[in-house]
């Protein structure tokens, strides 16, 4: 407890806290992020469901139980799944073509660093979130905050 704080019930309510407290988006990243926004016809200020794996059912079902009847964006590093989505394979999901980069596998080069910290983006600003509880998708729930999610381990 701190004093003049109210109490953390939530398991992720700290780990927002810290996550604000720690991190501050580059320009780059939110220059990219912005553009992949504008790609995917979507506003971080208007509500829409983000998923990051292949369940859109769920994602929008849990959208729609906490009225949001936006789109449903996907975010995957899996080259197939993010063709049949942009070849419009998946009904009412939403993807775009930037080639994520694993932060392990970046090699030093901030160009994959920038992309991958923007899709951390365009995750963290749905006003639902699908995950597994891995470490990428907790990154977008702490800096996301007190919003819907479904955990789908």
């Amino acid at each position: 407890m701190h004093p003049g704080m109210p109490p953390i019930k939530e398991r992720w309510a700290d780990l927002h806290c810290m996550w604000h407290a720690l991190y501050q988006p580059s320009d780059r990243v939110v220059k990219q992020a912005e553009e992949q926004f504008q790609q995917l016809k979507i506003k971080p200020d208007r509500p829409y469901t983000s998923i990051h794996l292949r369940l859109s059912r769920c994602a929008k079902h849990l959208g729609l139980q906490h009225g949001y009847d936006g789109p449903v964006v996907m975010v995957t590093d899996h080259a197939v799944v993010r063709k049949f989505v942009a070849a419009g394979f998946v009904k009412n999901v939403t993807a775009y073509k930037t080639i994520p980069h694993h932060f392990d596998s970046a090699h030093g080069a901030i160009e994959g660093a920038v992309t991958t910290v923007s899709d951390l983006a365009v995750l963290a600003h749905a006003k639902c979130q699908v995950m597994g509880q891995r470490g990428f998708s907790n990154m977008a729930h702490w800096w996301a905050g007190d919003i819907c999610f479904k955990d789908a381990h």
